[in-house]
């Protein structure tokens, strides 16, 4: 009786304990299969309708606008670098006569009260120094900015001094600069690209026969050049390429008289890049392609009920995938927030009102500058846009 007794309790035993097991691995199971919050990356929310996927962060469209009128007789503004909302410059050919002559100058600097105006000179293949026509700029810091000449030249300001650099005149590297620091930074030229590493500049062999339209990287492993000649008769004369570290090479190769409905073709003559993901406005769309996947075009249904009908814009930039603008010389100009497109109605009164045609543009943090030139007084244009 007592045996009998034991072997049921043991048994008793047994299935308690296989079905407490059994109990925890449907625990385990139901904890495992439960969603769990999205660790998002910075420009990215945890979705309200579910904690599990990352929706992009928006940005205000909200800004306010000025417009700034540069010299006197004859001025063009060619590039715009902001280190903050009040510290700006900008670069090109400005004509002043506060001295009582027409004096030909290159640079304005905004304090954030106004625009002083003053001449950066620049170094000549015989060692001269002569004030030039300005053509880029690109300012790391106050005490750390860079100025190109029309012809390729380089000054560098360090707060109190400047320091010269020249090259052949075969050699102008004066199209676009992009670069995170001084110790590393890229020109873009007429058919050439030259890299700088805070020692020495490293010449690139050309691999396209036109200039150099626009430059843009992520970093030292990742940088995209746009090159566009339309004075060649050659219709593939269009190229995408980029820069993996090591050498240059062709990523797309366009016919600028073929459009296809789900790729990057037509004409490009703009690029931006941020994240993982580089941005290409094209006749077809806006193609958006992640640096190691596939693209995909955009063709924005806030830009098509405005009449756009061909997306070769020539300006895009910003912060980031939810806060940067695009557009076009003149003046039609869209802020993407992370949702959607907004057309800046302030701007795009200027086709109308004043007609203008808008060069380069910058972006940083919640100030946007474009500049260029205002056709009916031949001055340059200064348009600066601050979010509120």
């Amino acid at each position: 009786m007592d045996l009998m007794k034991n072997k049921q309790t043991i048994i008793f035993k047994m299935l308690f304990i296989a079905t407490a097991v059994i109990l925890m691995g449907l625990s385990a199971c139901k904890t495992s299969t439960t969603p769990q919050p999205a660790d998002c990356d910075l420009g990215y929310h945890q979705c309200e309708y579910d904690e599990s996927i990352c929706c992009v962060d928006t940005t205000s469209h909200n800004f306010t606008w000025t417009i700034d009128i540069i010299g006197v007789f004859s001025a063009v503004l060619t590039d715009v670098s902001i280190i903050s909302e009040n510290d700006i410059w900008v670069i090109g050919d400005i004509y002043t006569n506060d001295t009582g002559y027409l004096k030909n100058e290159n640079v304005a600097h905004w304090d954030g009260s106004e625009w002083t105006i003053s001449s950066i000179e620049f170094l000549r293949s015989n060692g001269e120094h002569y004030s030039s026509v300005g053509e880029c700029v690109k300012a790391f810091s106050t005490n750390d900015v860079w100025f190109v000449s029309s012809y390729g030249a380089l000054t560098h300001f360090d707060g109190s001094d400047y320091q010269y650099y020249g090259f052949g005149s075969d050699q102008r590297f004066k199209n676009e600069i992009w670069g995170n620091s001084s110790d590393y930074f890229v020109l873009a030229g007429d058919s050439t690209i030259v890299h700088y590493n805070g020692n020495e500049f490293i010449q690139y062999a050309p691999i396209t026969n036109s200039s150099i339209y626009d430059l843009y990287g992520l970093d030292q492993n990742n940088i995209w050049a746009v090159s566009y000649n339309d004075a060649l008769l050659s219709s593939y004369d269009n190229l995408v390429i980029h820069f993996d570290g090591q050498n240059w090479n062709e990523l797309y190769r366009l016919n600028t008289e073929v459009l296809y409905p789900d790729s990057i073709s037509g004409i490009v003559e703009a690029i931006w890049a941020s994240g993982d993901t580089v941005y290409i406005p094209s006749s077809a769309g806006i193609w958006k392609k992640s640096i190691n996947g596939n693209g995909v075009l955009m063709r924005p249904q806030e830009m098509i009920d405005e009449g756009i009908n061909y997306f070769t814009g020539t300006l895009i930039r910003g912060n980031n995938a939810n806060d940067y603008f695009y557009g076009y010389w003149n003046g039609q100009i869209f802020h993407y927030n992370g949702i959607d497109w907004y057309y800046i109605p302030e701007l795009a009164e200027l086709q109308f009102t004043d007609p203008i045609r808008l060069f380069k543009m910058a972006q940083k943090d919640n100030v946007v500058v474009f500049v260029g030139e205002q056709f009916s007084s031949g001055l340059g244009i200064i348009i600066k846009g601050v979010r509120y």
